[in-house]
């Protein structure tokens, strides 16, 4: 894992309770982690969610269902 994911994923724990349940900025956040993490290790989809008492923090999907098929993958 990358030390910029491994801050990002630490931002959003940190977060608990100062950002509003699932903040579409985090989920983008996320996305974009995920994206890179997924590409360097040629994964057709890799998701994620981060969570603390007060509910999911970011929730994102990346990727596809299956590697040579177009349906996105869903979070």
């Amino acid at each position: 894992m990358t030390s910029s994911a491994i801050l990002s994923f630490l931002f959003l724990f940190g977060a608990c309770g100062t950002h509003s349940v699932t903040d579409p900025n985090s989920n983008e956040q996320l996305s974009v982690q995920l994206e890179t993490i997924r590409q360097k290790h040629k994964l057709p989809a890799l998701c994620a969610a981060a969570v603390c008492s007060d509910g999911p923090l970011a929730v994102a999907a990346v990727g596809f269902r299956k590697s040579g098929v177009p349906a996105r993958a869903t979070a």
